[in-house]
């Protein structure tokens, strides 16, 4: 998958507050693998964002519908609403734990060979099969539905250098730790110990930023500009 295609696809699934501006450090708590944001430039996809944004109201206006009126909810609506439901009856690690293992279990890892789409809760659900960018997008949609805040929510873009790929996960912030919930293991890992991933980009509510080490130059705190 190409790197920036996958994370400016990201950004316009989350939310219709996502905006991109000119590269500049963000200042912000730590990130998952110890890195600095950097905003990445913004792009022609007025577009795109429109469709996808039509497809996101759509989806939250059935999750809307089905809990209002519980007998006219579509099965998709249902599955994922009580993966949420069982996620609020839990707390902490109980909750991130439960809603990593229901989505891997309710999705069939399906690689998209027609080019980089990204499907939301609802439609992953429907198919119940998706890529992993798909895992990571409903996790964050049960999540942030089962009452975790946005600010400890991250997607993530990472290059898995054990297998050479471009792979999507999550990203949550718990007990002062980012934990990784991949689609290819049910247990949760600290990001510190996954030296296997070097981090892209990371997706929130806010857009799309670039990751960087961050290094010293003459005493001064330098992030290498990602132009």
């Amino acid at each position: 998958m190409g790197a920036m295609a996958t994370a400016l696809a990201l950004t316009l699934l989350l939310s219709d507050f996502f905006s991109l501006a000119e590269l500049r450090v963000l200042p912000s708590r730590d990130e998952p693998f110890g890195v600095t944001k950097v905003v990445s430039p913004e792009g022609h996809i007025t577009a795109e964002w429109r469709k996808l944004m039509r497809n996101l109201q759509v989806e939250l206006s059935e999750v809307k519908r089905c809990r209002a009126i519980p007998g006219e909810c579509t099965r998709r609506a249902r599955q994922f609403e009580a993966i949420v439901n069982e996620a609020k009856g839990k707390q902490g690690l109980a909750k991130i734990a439960h809603v990593n293992e229901r989505v891997n279990g309710a999705i069939r890892y399906a690689s998209d060979h027609a080019g980089d789409t990204w499907a939301l809760a609802l439609a992953t659900l429907t198919k119940s099969a998706g890529d992993c960018e798909d895992y990571a997008i409903a996790k964050y949609a049960a999540l942030h539905q089962a009452g975790v805040a946005d600010a400890d929510l991250r997607l993530v873009l990472v290059h898995d250098t054990a297998v050479r790929i471009d792979h999507a996960v999550l990203a949550v912030h718990h007990d002062g730790q980012w934990l990784i919930l991949d689609n290819r293991w049910n247990a949760l890992r600290p990001a510190k110990e996954l030296k296997q991933f070097k981090p892209l980009f990371i997706v929130e509510r806010h857009g799309v930023s670039l990751l960087s080490k961050m290094f010293r130059l003459d005493g001064r705190p330098v992030v290498p500009s990602a132009r």
